[in-house]
């Protein structure tokens, strides 16, 4: 299924979060669902990522605090009867919305997510105006940490010298997170990237035999709904399409090939047939 995060204010006195669930034919099986307060103060910046559980993760930066700061909440879109209507987000809610990070006046903002581990793990960065740095920290699929907040840009390795960071991540089956930003340190807005490495993922999920461990993990800014603008759907969120595949990597092989070959077999056929039916209806015509 594809799950969908982003910060609209067309119904709302000023930005919230809002989930969409779709099949993989597009039809909606969730709309579009409030996850934030009407409460006039700015959530936007949502990113989603979505577990080997299929348990939604969905991270935002929200200033009904002191200052913009990271906020957590967690979804399973089971709970919901999926007929098309918007869900009741606190029926679907498995983790209510969390700070993720201190009400203390710094600015927080401008979160990423990404699911790893053969999506055992929930790897968030975001930026923080002190310094400016970029952190990380490591969730598990429950919400609990298993690394707490983290300065990945003070550690004396990199540095980050703008307020304009924003930072995007993803994280490969080996826990291992590969981060890029946007630093200003030369000058000029340049591209830089730096990578740690998260906890093991846990061996048992990953060998087992129905696979559920495998496979599932969201492309971090693959596919981007609008910028950090504000309602109408303009806010900054992230598609996430997440697939539970087989531990047989050499049967998967096989059935990817396998459907590659009928694709290209129905493509052809729709692209020829027209031409076919236009030779026979000519053929007829001269007879």
């Amino acid at each position: 299924n594809l799950h969908l995060t982003w910060s609209d204010f067309e119904n709302t006195g000023s930005d919230e979060v809002y989930y969409m669930m779709l099949d993989n034919c597009g039809e909606v099986l969730i709309d579009a669902t409030l996850l934030t307060f009407d409460d006039h103060k700015y959530s936007n910046w949502s990113t989603i990522a979505v577990d080997y559980l299929d348990k939604v993760h969905i991270v935002f930066q929200d200033n009904r605090g002191i200052d913009d700061e990271v906020y957590y909440i967690q979804l399973d879109p089971a709970l919901d009867d999926q007929n098309g209507d918007p869900a009741d987000a606190e029926a679907i809610s498995t983790v209510e919305v969390t700070a993720l990070t201190p009400n203390d006046g710094i600015q927080s903002g401008y979160p990423a997510i990404s699911s790893g581990a053969f999506g055992q793990q929930l790897h968030i960065t975001w930026e923080e105006s002190s310094g400016p740095d970029v952190h990380y920290l490591v969730l598990d699929n429950n919400g609990d940490p298993l690394v707490d907040n983290t300065a990945l840009t003070s550690s004396g390795t990199v540095g980050s010298t703008t307020d304009w960071t924003i930072p995007y991540l993803d994280v490969n089956d080996d826990a291992k997170a590969h981060v890029v930003w946007s630093d200003y340190r030369n000058g000029n807005n340049e591209i830089y990237f730096h990578t740690y490495n998260g906890p093991a993922p846990d061996p048992g999920l990953v060998e087992g035999e129905t696979g559920t461990g495998c496979g599932c993990s969201e492309i971090a800014g693959a596919a981007s709904v609008g910028g950090s603008g504000g309602g109408n759907g303009n806010g900054g969120g992230i598609i996430s399409g997440c697939f539970i595949s087989t531990v047989n990597q050499q049967a998967s092989s096989k059935s990817f090939i396998i459907g590659v070959l009928i694709i290209c077999a129905v493509t052809l056929a729709c692209r020829f047939m027209p031409s076919i039916f236009a030779y026979r209806r000519l053929q007829t015509r001269l007879k």
